[in-house]
C-alpha cells in the first residue's frame, strides 16, 4: 500500500464508498488488504481516452483487469463513474464496485470470514476466484452465524477441525452456481439451478426476498448482491446440504 505514497505515475481505479457495502474490515488480513489495494493500481498514467474495448491492463497485484468501452467504460464488472481525476502522482478513475475476487472479498467481510476460511482449507480458493465457463459465478455464502449454528457442536464460538464434515468440499461446491444471478434476476417461480457439486438448488424470489431450497434448508438471502470481479456473493442464513 505504501507504494502509492511515492513514485508513479499511477492509474488508480478508486471505488466509491457504496462499493464497500457490506463493509470490509482491513484488520482481518493485512496481506489481502494490500493485494486488493494493489489490484486497483496500474503503473503508468492511462487517461480514459487511451482505454479501448477489450484492452487488458496489469495492476501492481497482477491478474489483468479487462477494460470495456461502450456506452460506459467498465473495468472487469465495475463501471467508471468519474474519469480522469488528476492526482499528484497520476490519474484516478472512480469505479462503482470493489475490484476483488470472491475469496478476497469474503476474507475481508466480517460475516463471511468462516466461509472464506473453509474455502481455503478445502483447496477451493482457485475455483471460487475463477469466473467459470459462463463468465461469472453466483456464490451463496453462509454467514458466520449460519455456519456456527450448523457446525459448532460444542458451542465454542468457532469451528474446530474435527467439526468440519468429511464432505465439506462437496457441501461448499453446492453453494456455487456457474453463472451470475443478481437477486432481481431470480425467478418468481421455483427454479432449479445446477451447482458445481452437480446437483440442483431451488431458488425463488418474492418481491425483494430470495429463498434457496424452500421446504428444505429454506435459506434466506440476508446479504444480497455483493458483486465481485468474478460474479456475485449472496449471504444466506443457513447452510445448504446436497
Amino acid at each position: 500500500v505504501g507504494t502509492l505514497d511515492s513514485g508513479g505515475p499511477f492509474t488508480v481505479f478508486a471505488p466509491t464508498n457504496d462499493a464497500f457495502s457490506p463493509a470490509i474490515d482491513p484488520s482481518l488480513n493485512q496481506e489481502v488488504v494490500t493485494k486488493v489495494v494493489q489490484h486497483h493500481v496500474v503503473d503508468g498514467e492511462v487517461p480514459s481516452d487511451q482505454l479501448s474495448d477489450g484492452q487488458t491492463v496489469t495492476p501492481l497485484a497482477g491478474d489483468d483487469l479487462t477494460i470495456g468501452v461502450g456506452d460506459d467504460v467498465t473495468v472487469n464488472r465495475a463501471t467508471v463513474t468519474n474519469a480522469d481525476a488528476s492526482a499528484e502522482n497520476g490519474v484516478v478513475h472512480v469505479v462503482n464496485k470493489l475490484l476483488a475476487d470472491a475469496v478476497d472479498r469474503a476474507t475481508l467481510t466480517p460475516r463471511f470470514t468462516i466461509f472464506a476460511r473453509l474455502v481455503k482449507e478445502e483447496d477451493l480458493a482457485g475455483t471460487l476466484r475463477d469466473p467459470g465457463a459462463n463468465d461469472g459465478r453466483t456464490i451463496f455464502a453462509p454467514t458466520n452465524e449460519a455456519l456456527l449454528a450448523a457446525l459448532d457442536d460444542d458451542d465454542s464460538g468457532e469451528i474446530e477441525s474435527d467439526e468440519i464434515p468429511s464432505d465439506a468440499d462437496d457441501i461448499l461446491k453446492y453453494h456455487v452456481l456457474d453463472s451470475v444471478f443478481l437477486a432481481a434476476d431470480v425467478p418468481e417461480s421455483e427454479t432449479d439451478v445446477t451447482t458445481l457439486e452437480g446437483s440442483d438448488v431451488t431458488v425463488v424470489r418474492s418481491g425483494d426476498a430470495v429463498t434457496v431450497n424452500p421446504g428444505g434448508e429454506d435459506a434466506s438471502v440476508a446479504i444480497p448482491n455483493v458483486e465481485v470481479d468474478n460474479g456475485v456473493i449472496h449471504g444466506i442464513d443457513a447452510v445448504l446440504m446436497p
